[in-house]
Parts: C-alpha cells; sequence; structure tokens
C-alpha cells in the first residue's frame, strides 16, 4: 500500500508542467508584466485540455495585455493575453504638436476625440486645451 501512494506522488512531480499564475486580478485590457505571475509546478490534470500554456520567455520578446479579466489564482493561457501594439496619434496644430496613444474617433473643426487603449475617451481642442 504504501509502495502505491509513493508511486503515485513521483508520477505526479514527473508529469508536472510549470505554468504561471496570477498574483493578483488582472483588469481587461491592462499592460502584463512578469512581476503579476508566479512560476509554479501544475500536474497536467488541473490544467484545462483547453489551455495552451502561455511561455514566461514570451514576456522579453514583446508586452502583452489581458484580453479577458483573470482572476487571482488562475493559470495564465495563451488565449488570455493579447500582444500589445501601441497605436500612437501625432497631430500638428502649427507651433504645437501633440503625440498620444490611442486612436481618433471623431476630428471636427474645434477639436480631435482620441480613444486611449484602455476604453477612455479624451477630446483635445485644437487650441491647446486639454479636456
Amino acid at each position: 500500500m504504501r509502495f502505491f501512494i509513493i508511486f503515485a506522488l513521483c508520477l505526479s512531480y514527473l508529469n508536472a508542467i510549470e505554468v504561471l499564475v496570477a498574483k493578483k486580478s488582472i483588469s481587461y485590457k491592462e499592460v502584463l508584466s512578469k512581476d503579476y505571475f508566479s512560476v509554479m509546478s501544475a500536474n497536467s490534470f488541473d490544467i484545462p485540455r483547453t489551455c495552451e500554456i502561455f511561455n514566461g520567455n514570451n514576456f522579453n520578446a514583446g508586452q502583452y495585455i489581458a484580453s479577458k479579466y483573470i482572476k487571482e489564482g488562475a493559470i495564465l493561457c495563451t488565449k488570455d493575453v493579447l500582444e500589445y501594439k501601441p497605436k500612437e496619434v501625432l497631430f500638428n496644430f502649427g507651433s504645437l504638436e501633440i503625440k498620444t496613444d490611442g486612436e481618433v474617433i471623431n476630428e471636427t473643426s474645434e477639436y480631435i476625440t482620441i480613444k486611449k487603449h484602455d476604453g477612455s475617451v479624451h477630446k483635445i481642442y485644437k487650441d491647446g486645451r486639454d479636456q
């Protein structure tokens, strides 16, 4: 009996896979960092079949954002992250030049409406006011 228990424990360590687990809850479209995750070994039976494990070395290659809300203690899968592609908008109002992250939604003769990557909307007036 003891032999089978020890044998089962050894098999569980042999089948262990290193995964990234969230230390804290991560909001939708939040830019991800290595500091938000810890490396743990998990049994292959604990990982859902639809989850492809996200490799921690990918953080060195580029920036990533969360494609959904990630709970604290959840395993990070490749479908949970998207590669972050910054969208910058450059406006030249004569002597005033404004560079900001986001994309243009609307442009009128008085102001330009910009949507940031986190979903917030900002108006920039062409005379330089930011409101």
